[in-house]
């Protein structure tokens, strides 16, 4: 009845599961072990499973009879060798000690990832073609000044549209397609997104930093690396309390200076009260929401890990590791002083947030910032005060107009303005032959990349 018992419960395991007598003869092998193994059970329990499993150079049984992992050969049935890890530990068997063997096939394994992440690339280009369709003739139905009955959906197809390029951006981040890996300084790329995460967390959290700016060196992709730190800062966002301590820290482990621990974590009572995360563990609960999700793949594709801890008590911490790269001449962005002015620039974008940080990042640099949160606000300023804007920064897509038809109407009013466009996808939201004269500006940007872009359209008009 036990042995009955024990096999129903082998067979809805994934994993290939052996259990072996005392002297090595297969008593149980579930549906996943004959077909990684390619033997039937009578076979397998007709010799002795060292003599047909062999390691590389020791025994396979643990000779202390503690658990240990293993790498393991067999031929198939074509007489092709392969081989397997698999852990072996003591059960007990029909009143004495046994052998359990779970088996990971790592190649099987790997080929699995290779091809859903060949899937969401494939789902990504697919969705790439259709986008540029969509948010082309969108976007050149906008421009063609329909009345509002008509532009009132068009700008609903453009911003869902937008929505749709921001998800494929997710997906490529995920399969690292189009990554532009490079030797770069995690401690000038988390300072550069330090605002914008305070601002995500709100203005009750005390935020402290921890940088260590002269060797946390990595090798990654910025876009990807950015677009990470501001999930981080959302998930905290949505499970911690409004206020308290949060601490972002950056620094290699006291024991390996090969990696790189970016830390992120709360000293208060965590707002969950479930323990549903368990201690630093290195991969996702099944139930962890999207943005997390985003983030483990991501640092996946970086060759880092991802370690969660979250308690009632004892409040929540992020580690991320990854591997340290030597610094070479192709550094961060936050490496050079920023450019300055005294020019006055328009910034129109329907989040607060970035509205805060873009414009105290400007006045830094003393620029004098003029602000609109929706294309109503963003179109009385440019009739009104167009003579004293010098460059117009505008999201993509606003409430009441679209950044495309505040774009016309400033060029309309004044042709020479110097304009820039932003988008959380800019390289689909125009389609192809809208408007080549827009510059874009892909969400999220470092201030380095902003000020430059700024900077250099300034300059040009002169």
């Amino acid at each position: 009845m036990a042995h009955s018992l024990l096999e129903q419960l082998l067979m809805h395991l994934d994993e290939a599961v052996l259990v072996c007598d005392g002297d090595g003869y297969v008593l149980h092998a579930n549906r996943s072990a004959r077909t990684l193994l390619t033997k039937s059970l009578d076979w397998m329990h007709s010799k002795p499973i060292d003599t047909w499993l062999r390691s590389r150079s020791s025994l396979i049984w643990p000779e202390n009879g503690e658990s240990h992992d293993i790498d393991l050969s067999f031929e198939d049935i074509n007489h092709q060798t392969h081989w397997v890890r698999a852990s072996i530990r003591t059960i007990p068997v029909m009143g004495s000690r046994g052998w359990m063997l779970v088996f990971r096939d790592h190649q099987a394994a790997s080929q699995r990832l290779a091809g859903l992440e060949s899937l969401c690339g494939g789902i990504a280009n697919q969705l790439s073609d259709q986008l540029e369709i969509i948010l082309e003739n969108a976007s050149k139905a906008l421009l063609a000044s329909p009345n509002e009955t008509l532009a009132a959906p068009i700008r609903t197809i453009l911003e869902a549209g937008q929505n749709a390029a921001v998800l494929k951006r997710q997906l490529k981040a995920i399969t690292g397609e189009g990554q532009a890996m490079r030797a770069s300084l995690l401690s000038g790329l988390v300072k550069d997104c330090i605002p914008l995460m305070s601002s995500i967390l709100g203005d009750d959290n005390d935020i402290r930093v921890e940088l260590n700016e002269e060797t946390a060196w990595v090798k990654c992709d910025e876009a990807s690396m950015r677009l990470a730190l501001l999930h981080l800062a959302e998930w905290f966002a949505k499970h911690q309390p409004r206020s308290g301590t949060v601490l972002i820290e950056v620094a290699h482990p006291a024991d390996r200076q090969d990696t790189v621990l970016l830390r992120i974590a709360t000293k208060q009572r965590f707002r969950d009260n479930s323990a549903e995360y368990p201690q630093f563990q290195p991969s996702l609960p099944e139930h962890s929401n999207t943005g997390l999700a985003l983030v483990y793949g991501i640092i996946e594709q970086h060759n880092g890990r991802l370690l969660l801890n979250a308690t009632p008590n004892e409040g929540a911490a992020l580690h991320i590791e990854l591997p340290a790269s030597d610094k070479t001449t192709a550094g961060s962005e936050s490496e050079t002083g920023l450019a300055s002015g005294n020019e006055t620039i328009l910034v129109v974008d329907d989040d607060p947030a970035t509205i805060e940080v873009v414009s105290q990042l400007l006045e830094d640099q003393g620029f004098s910032v003029l602000t609109a949160s929706n294309g109503t606000e963003a179109s009385v300023l440019i009739h009104k005060r167009h003579k004293e804007i010098d460059v117009f920064l505008t999201d993509a897509v606003l409430p009441g107009r679209s950044g495309l038809e505040l774009i016309s109407e400033m060029k309309s009013i004044s042709p020479q303005m110097p304009v820039l466009l932003m988008s959380g996808y800019p390289a689909e939201f125009m389609g192809g032959q809208v408007r080549p004269d827009i510059p874009l500006l892909g969400k999220p940007f470092s201030p380095g990349t902003l000020i430059t872009r700024l900077r250099g359209l300034l300059d040009a008009k002169q």
